[in-house]
């Protein structure tokens, strides 16, 4: 648990340094789910993420 909560970090630093370094300055639940799905063990779906703030959240 621990590791996926890491890589989840790891995953919206890398969205969130993309729209501050000239990304489209929005996030869709599919690209959280992409960048996500990058580096966990487990991927998720885009329907387990939403974007609020242009940043990607999480649904437990």
């Amino acid at each position: 648990m621990k590791k996926q909560i890491l890589n989840l970090g790891k995953a919206l630093k890398k969205a969130e340094q993309a729209r501050i370094n000239g990304g489209n300055g929005t996030c869709t639940p599919q690209q959280c789910a992409d960048e996500y799905n990058k580096t966990a063990f487990d991927p998720l779906p885009s329907s387990a993420f939403r974007c609020e703030n242009n940043r990607c959240i999480i649904i437990i």
